[in-house]
């Protein structure tokens, strides 16, 4: 197939779009939430487990 013309197509910037850097935050903090969460729940349910110290 012969080439008929040139197409200047702007694929790539440099940078993302707003909206899709905000959408991209989002998902990310509620990761982050989760991790932070499931954190505190291994370590409340490692603290149950262990036997309690007299001091």
């Amino acid at each position: 197939m012969p080439r008929t013309g040139i197409a200047d197509l702007p694929l790539h910037t440099g940078r993302a779009p707003r909206w899709l850097f905000a959408l991209n935050m989002v998902a990310a903090e509620a990761e982050d939430a989760r991790q932070a969460v499931a954190a505190l729940a291994r370590e409340k349910s490692s603290d149950a487990c262990r036997p309690a110290t007299r001091s």
